[in-house]
This record gives C-alpha cells, sequence and structure tokens, in this order.
C-alpha cells in the first residue's frame, strides 16, 4: 500500500512539473500555440510583417478569425514567463497565413 502511494505521489509530482499545454519554451521567449488560425493553406509566399493599432485581444479575435491569419502575435509588452517574453503563434510555420487583401 505503502508503495503504491509512493507511486501515486511521484506521478502526482511529475505531472506538476510538466509545462503548460500549447506553451513551447524557446531560447529567449515562450511560444503560445493555443490559438490556431482558422484562415491558413500549406503553401508559403510572401512573408509579411505589419503593425496593428488595435490592442491586444482584439488583434488575437481578428487574426484567429476565418479571414484573415498571421503566422505570430506579438503584444507591444508581451507578459513575461520564467523572465522570457511569451509571444502567440496562430499558424504553423509550415502553412500558409491568409493577410488581408
Amino acid at each position: 500500500m505503502k508503495r503504491m502511494m509512493r507511486i501515486v505521489l511521484l506521478a502526482l509530482l511529475l505531472t506538476g512539473c510538466a509545462g503548460e499545454k500549447g506553451i513551447i519554451d524557446r531560447d529567449g521567449y515562450q511560444l503560445d500555440t493555443r490559438h490556431p488560425a482558422q484562415a491558413a493553406y500549406p503553401r508559403i509566399k510572401v512573408l509579411v510583417i505589419h503593425y496593428t493599432a488595435d490592442n491586444f485581444d482584439v488583434s488575437l479575435a481578428t487574426l484567429t478569425d476565418k479571414e484573415v491569419s498571421s503566422h505570430y502575435l506579438i503584444p507591444e509588452q508581451p507578459p513575461r514567463y520564467q523572465h522570457k517574453p511569451r509571444i502567440w503563434q496562430l499558424v504553423p510555420e509550415e502553412d500558409l497565413a491568409w493577410h488581408a487583401g
């Protein structure tokens, strides 16, 4: 019985050490992949970098809609986790994001 309790306790401790699902710890930043865009396709033709004047929540809602998408969303002041800024990956790099216009 004590052995079983130790195994259960060890499993709980190891589970608590696991990273947050959808958060990837990269060198120098954390990548949040929990908000996939709906408008993504398998071929990349052009890399587009642009600024949005909308706040983060509005930008996230817009870029995960069916009309437009973006590979990454980087807030003006990204939150820090474990001393690393977090950015959001909305479309996998191997897929095409759908730019407006």
